[in-house]
């Protein structure tokens, strides 16, 4: 493949999952951008290599793929200091004045919409290598089949060393294998609904350090529960709240990428809340028996809103916040399931 003279394209590869052959495409409009705008990548690429600021209005490269026809359409879309680019400049500002330009590679069969979003700058071909280093995503089911807005409750932050695309498989994995996990349920209930599902690379080639710090201070501003689906604090805030939780054994040393899993493992567990052997419960009570019984009566919880709201509490959410959640009657009816005085026989 020829040289590209914009794009870098092993980072292009990493942060966005995507072939050589769009890397090609990519390359193309940049230099048709780079004209229309009397050289304003150009500018950005020297940006990348002497870290002068540059003073340009902010916008989005997106390149749309229409996987069914094979055809592309490109367009520049500029920001206007609209609600998206302050939140997506935010976790940018580490690349200066150049930190509201971002890329975006709109993949669609006509209905179905997949964005793949990631800082310009990181994708120019002045810029440092992006593997090995941690980054900061976020996964949003942004709307549904109808193209209505979902909301924000439908997104997650993470951070990984590994390339998102490799833990999102992960998360797909576990929501395939029933995971009760918050972002797992919404994978299994809106991955192949929603009308436009977004990736978005908010910041790379970051420290442990920084990564942590900044998925602290996302998640704590958009996405912890109930206002979205990361279930703990972010970053190192999170790992004290599993130790606090005694999800993590005292002194057991958990890197970034190790607590999702944790997460998940600690949540599954709750839901079997009093029952020290599933198996030898079976015994005694019969799922089917506490769903249809105990739990099926009008106006009582049903066995998802008993695990949930347990779960939920384990992981130190106050009985109002549970009970709106899970769509409780009242916050007395959580209180008392909390208290044991009732649904103790549901599992």
């Amino acid at each position: 493949m020829k040289n590209l003279r914009f794009v870098h394209t092993d980072n292009f590869r990493y942060l966005t999952g995507l072939r050589k052959d769009f890397a090609q495409v990519a390359d193309s409009v940049l230099s048709e951008i780079d004209v229309d705008t009397g050289g304003a990548i150009s500018e950005l690429m020297r940006a990348n290599k002497t870290t002068t600021e540059v003073h340009m209005a902010p916008g989005c490269v997106c390149v749309q793929s229409n996987t069914a026809s094979g055809r592309y359409g490109v367009h520049f879309q500029k920001f206007d200091g609209d609600e998206y680019s302050e939140k997506l400049s935010l976790g940018l500002d580490r690349y200066g004045e150049s930190s509201p330009f971002a890329f975006m590679a709109d993949l669609t069969d006509g209905v179905r919409h997949h964005n793949l979003t990631v800082p310009l700058s990181t994708i120019l071909a002045t810029a440092k290598a992006m593997d090995g280093s941690y980054q900061v995503y976020s996964h949003s089911f942004c709307a549904d089949e109808r193209g209505s807005p979902l909301g924000q409750e439908l997104s997650y932050i993470g951070l990984t060393k590994r390339g998102w695309q490799s833990r999102y498989r992960e998360h797909v994995r576990a929501a395939s294998g029933g995971s009760h996990y918050k972002f797992h349920e919404a994978i299994r209930t809106w991955s192949d609904r929603a009308s436009i599902t977004a990736h978005t690379v908010i910041a790379c080639g970051l420290t442990e350090q920084d990564a942590m710090d900044w998925e602290e201070r996302l998640v704590g501003m958009e996405t912890l529960f109930p206002n979205g689906l990361n279930m703990i604090p972010g970053g190192y805030a999170g790992i004290r709240r599993l130790h606090s939780l005694g999800a993590i054994a005292k002194g057991e040393r958990v890197t970034p990428d190790d607590k999702a899993d944790i997460i998940n493992r600690f949540y599954e567990r709750m839901t079997r809340r009093g029952i020290p052997n599933p198996e030898a419960a079976a015994n005694w009570l019969d799922p089917d028996y506490a769903a249809s019984v105990i739990c099926g009566a009008p106006n009582r919880l049903t066995l998802n809103q008993v695990r949930e709201a347990r779960a939920l509490s384990d992981l130190g959410e106050k009985p109002e916040t549970i009970a709106r959640f899970v769509g409780a009657r009242s916050v007395t009816q959580v209180q008392r399931l909390l208290d044991g005085v009732t649904y103790s026989r549901v599992a």
